[in-house]
C-alpha cells in the first residue's frame, strides 16, 4: 500500500574487508497489486549499516503481472566493507490510490574496487646528541647504536622476508 517500504538483506560475504562499494545497480520486476484507481509510484533505496540512501527510481507501474524494470544506479559511493557491514537494498510505494504493488524480486549488482597496496616506509633517523659522525645510519660495534631505522606499514601489515641495507 501506499507509504510501505520493504528491504531485504544483501549478503556481502563474497567481498573481501578492505574493498570499496562504489556503485549499487538495483533493479526492481513489479506491477501493480490490483486494479484500482490512483498513480502509485515505485522507488528503490538501499541501507548500508544502519543509513539509509534517499528514495530513486521514480518507476511508473503498469499491469498486474510483474515485469523487469531498468536498474537505478547509485553512483560514487565509498562504501568500505568490514566484517561488521551489512547492507539491505528495499522498494518503497509513493503517490496515491489503491492500486498498490506487487513485487516479485529485487535484483542487486554491486560494484567494488580493491583496497590500495600496504606500502612500508623506512626513516633513518641519525639525529641523536653525542653521535660524532652523522651520516653512518647503523655503526659501532656489540651494542653500540649509532642511529636507528623506523619501518611503518600503512594501508595493512606488510610482510618482510629479508631486509638488507646497503650504504651509498
Amino acid at each position: 500500500v501506499i507509504g510501505s517500504r520493504d528491504s531485504y538483506k544483501v549478503n556481502l560475504n563474497s567481498i573481501p574487508n578492505g574493498y570499496t562499494i562504489t556503485a549499487i545497480d538495483i533493479t526492481p520486476c513489479a506491477s501493480f497489486h490490483s486494479k484500482g484507481f490512483g498513480a502509485p509510484k515505485l522507488n528503490v533505496f538501499y541501507r548500508f549499516n544502519g543509513t539509509a540512501s534517499a528514495d530513486a527510481g521514480n518507476y511508473a507501474l503498469t499491469g498486474v503481472t510483474p515485469k523487469n524494470l531498468a536498474a537505478t544506479k547509485f553512483n560514487t559511493l565509498s562504501l568500505v566493507k568490514d566484517a561488521t557491514s551489512q547492507l539491505e537494498v528495499g522498494v518503497a510505494l509513493t503517490g496515491f490510490g489503491d492500486k498498490g504493488a506487487r513485487v516479485s524480486r529485487v535484483a542487486v549488482r554491486l560494484t567494488t574496487t580493491p583496497p590500495p597496496p600496504a606500502t612500508l616506509s623506512v626513516k633513518f633517523n641519525t639525529d641523536y646528541t653525542g653521535l660524532r659522525n652523522d651520516h653512518y645510519v647503523l655503526g659501532g660495534i656489540e651494542k653500540h647504536l649509532a642511529g636507528r631505522i623506523q619501518l611503518a606499514a600503512t594501508g595493512d601489515d606488510v610482510q618482510l622476508t629479508q631486509l638488507a641495507l646497503k650504504a651509498i
